[in-house]
């Protein structure tokens, strides 16, 4: 939640429904207040009832937000069959709840979206429905519908089938590596006569790159120039084919077909889309960023600001390529490529989309004890599913466009004798047998980056975790949210000092609030925060 410590001590909270129907908004409570939200004020009259229980909930590393929806009651002060006479689609109706803190000025919107399954009756009946969250859907399409290449723009002649028709590549990081070609390249006529070669559809950092023909197998650096696209105004990347004295000349043939390997050391220097202090682009923090900014969803800048250095330690290498019949959705590619080999969980929040980041080494923002009288144990303490347990990571990167396959692997293993052994997979071994996790993707070309996903894989899945409920003063500790890192003491169940994280609050205007805590099971921290 977003209030402090004093705010919740002082206030008194309260569910508000703006509900969009008719033409208008109707507001709602479970009884009449006049709310004062952002400086205005608006009366809210009583004709809410919830029912059932809407809890804050995350599931550690899924790649989908949970949707919310919960079932509502509602009686509003005017004719409703009438209006639904006259044209009014109740079935069309929007919801908006937030719980409200008296005294704070402010509200947390916990659910906006559709009024689902609507039923009513007579005029001196309520409405009763369920109010569900609106789908997590992206509606915008990646790259631009005129970054195509086509005859009237492009002269070579004619344009081989092989680049007509086709979208300019994106390039994000420096796919290919030292080993594989990441992109393809068009022959698109031009800027050197017939044999100039498309490599990007913007500016690029790379000064060099490899070109290789497709049939003939022969390969070359060649020098990166940009333009201006023929009759547009999108600046582009492209390699002349002829460039004067190749060390092993390329042979140019429209039917052929060419890849491109960008690298970031020589002799290629460089990669595909800078970031503003020119370098290039190749942090998941900054990939990430870039990617919901050509999305259609709302996205909170502050929280993704907030864990972009730490996920730019990942570095990832892609190239975004189109279909002529299919565009890329934003919000896809993010679920498709990045959310399967980072240490993030999606969210929805007040300020749109943001990702909880899970760190064994996260700073615990409260620390909750029960031998203390902070809390009470509301549930016995639970493991999570065996099912999940891995103590073998295997991680197959490096993926070559021109042979269709992923070149490299790295594995973390419990074998002692492996060539990269890890000690808490060996414990996990030791209990639970060999149980092997395989991830594949084609965004990682960089070892180390493999290794890093490996890690802290091994670091989550090589033990069971515990599950624990604490029931706690709403006023004192309803400002903690799912995600955030607790300590937990709570000596009748052996636990002293250690790491949690909290993964479900309810969304309730009562004094006592029950926490589900996620208690870390990992030896390399808990001698000093638990067993």
């Amino acid at each position: 939640m977003s209030w402090s410590r004093s705010e919740l001590r002082a206030g008194r909270f309260f569910w508000l429904l703006d509900l969009s129907f008719a033409g208008k908004t109707w507001h709602l409570s479970e009884e009449e207040i006049l709310a004062t939200v952002d400086g205005k004020a608006i009366q809210y009259h009583a004709g809410l009832d919830l029912g059932g229980s809407l809890a804050d909930q995350i599931d550690w590393f899924s790649d989908s937000p949970q949707p919310r929806s919960v079932n509502v009651t509602l009686t509003l002060p005017a004719d409703v069959p009438g209006l639904v006479a006259q044209g009014h689609d109740l079935g069309g109706a929007l919801g908006k709840l937030a719980l409200y803190l008296s005294g704070s000025g402010r509200s947390l919107v916990v659910l906006d979206g559709v009024l689902r399954d609507p039923e009513y009756e007579t005029r001196d009946d309520p409405i009763t429905g369920s109010l569900e969250e609106l789908p997590f859907a992206d509606t915008a399409l990646w790259p631009p519908v005129t970054a195509t290449i086509n005859a009237t723009r492009w002269t070579a002649s004619p344009l081989p089938d092989n680049s007509e028709g086709e979208f300019y590549p994106w390039i994000l990081g420096t796919p290919g590596g030292v080993i594989s070609y990441g992109s393809p390249g068009f022959l698109v006529g031009n800027y050197s006569g017939e044999n100039t070669l498309l490599i990007a559809g913007h500016s690029v950092a790379a000064t060099k790159v490899r070109v290789k023909n497709k049939k003939t197998g022969e390969a070359d650096a060649f020098t990166v120039g940009h333009r201006i696209e023929p009759g547009g105004t999108r600046r582009v990347a492209f390699v002349d084919m002829e460039e004067f004295s190749p060390a092993e000349p390329v042979t140019i043939d429209p039917e052929a077909g060419y890849w491109v390997r960008w690298v970031e050391d020589s002799p290629y220097f460089g990669g595909g889309i800078t970031r503003p202090d020119g370098a290039t682009m190749r942090g998941a923090g900054d990939q990430l960023i870039w990617w919901l900014q050509r999305s259609s969803l709302r996205w909170d800048a502050g929280r993704l600001q907030a864990i972009q250095p730490y996920l730019n330690n990942f570095l990832i290498d892609s190239v975004a390529t189109a279909s002529p019949d299919a565009r890329i959705k934003p919000w896809a590619w993010i679920e498709d490529h990045l959310l399967p080999i980072l240490p993030i969980s999606p969210r929805i929040g007040p300020e749109g989309v943001y990702f909880a980041l899970w760190r064994q080494d996260a700073e615990p923002v409260a620390s909750l004890s029960v031998d203390r009288g902070d809390a009470v144990r509301a549930s016995p303490v639970s493991y999570t599913s065996r099912d999940d347990v891995a103590n073998e990571i295997h991680v197959a990167y490096s993926f070559d466009i021109q042979q269709d396959k992923l070149r490299e692997s790295f594995t973390l293993s419990g074998d002692p004798t492996a060539a990269q052994p890890h000690l808490l997979c060996r414990l996990s071994e030791q209990r639970y047998g060999r149980r092997v996790r395989e991830v594949s993707t084609e965004v990682i070309y960089d070892a180390a980056t493999a290794g890093r996903v490996a890690q802290w894989m091994a670091g989550f899945y090589a033990l069971q975790h515990r599950e624990i409920v604490l029931d706690v003063d709403s006023s004192s500790w309803g400002y903690l949210e799912p995600g955030d890192a607790v300590t937990v003491t709570d000596s009748t169940v052996g636990l002293r000092d250690a790491l949690a994280w909290v993964i479900s609050i309810p969304w309730a205007p009562a004094p006592v609030i029950s926490l589900r805590l996620l208690v870390l099971s990992n030896p390399a921290i808990t001698p000093y925060r638990g067993a």
